[in-house]
């Protein structure tokens, strides 16, 4: 209840709160980059009468009111639905990061079986268990043989990532990039390189590995030797222009 409590709070009291009482989302000598115009106060601040169509309190304002009333509290009630159905993820999260270092030896990668709302977990779940070093990339199942490796933010919300994948890969496709990384199978690299996708799970776990090994060496290639255990044993990961895997 206690975390229910406080989940309803930022995921929806905090953000009306601060936008009533003029609270700034940044700096207040910076411009927004771009405006929201799609949260619930912009929506509300629409059913407004007209300020030329205006005379007085009368059915119009009144039902305008109502509209008012319905939607925030329909957009409240589907907020707290969907916090109780997301409770289990913060469990599955907990799992994950108590394991990280069978994923990666730094325990700076994380697995997940299935396709969860880990973002909005991982760095509450970090802050409660004090690790020594952050989680930097999340990898798990998309959908059926879909498998995405995803840097985490720097903070709940941001788009900056603790360590966006390699430079090199960001927003290559199929047999580019798998050039450059030597690991097949792999489907694309986001340009911002927040995330990216593999086809079998092992390449997934072999993109990780080489995300949180990777250095720039002369002449901008990638100059990664990574040596992996799986079921097979060991196989050494060798990146770079014309790089390859060897099993």
């Amino acid at each position: 209840l206690d975390l229910m409590y406080a989940r309803v709070y930022t995921e929806f009291i905090q953000a009306l709160d601060a936008h009533d009482n003029g609270v700034h989302q940044y700096a207040p000598d910076q411009a927004p980059a771009y405006k929201i115009t799609t949260a619930l106060p912009a929506r509300v601040y629409r059913m407004n009468i007209p300020w030329d169509e205006k005379t007085g309190e009368n059915a119009a304002t009144r039902a305008a009111f109502g509209k008012a009333v319905t939607t925030c509290g329909d957009e409240f009630k589907e907020c707290v639905a969907f916090l109780v159905k997301d409770l289990p993820t913060r469990q599955t999260v907990l799992a994950a990061y108590a394991t990280r270092f069978h994923a990666h030896p730094s325990g700076q990668v994380m697995w997940l079986n299935d396709a969860t709302n880990w973002q909005a977990h991982i760095h509450e779940v970090e802050r409660e268990a004090k690790g020594e070093r952050p989680v930097l990339y999340v990898c798990g199942k998309f959908k059926d043989n879909d498998w995405r490796i995803s840097a985490v933010a720097i903070h709940e919300g941001s788009f900056v990532s603790r360590k966006a994948l390699p430079e090199e890969w960001r927003g290559l496709r199929g047999a580019e990039l798998e050039t450059v990384t030597g690991v097949p199978g792999s489907v694309f690299c986001h340009q911002a390189g927040f995330m990216g996708g593999h086809t079998p799970a092992d390449g997934i776990k072999q993109l990780a590995w080489l995300a949180i090994a990777h250095t720039t060496g002369g002449g901008g290639g990638v100059t990664n030797h990574v040596t992996m255990t799986n079921s097979q044993g060991s196989f050494v990961v060798v990146a770079g222009h014309n790089a390859h895997v060897t099993l």
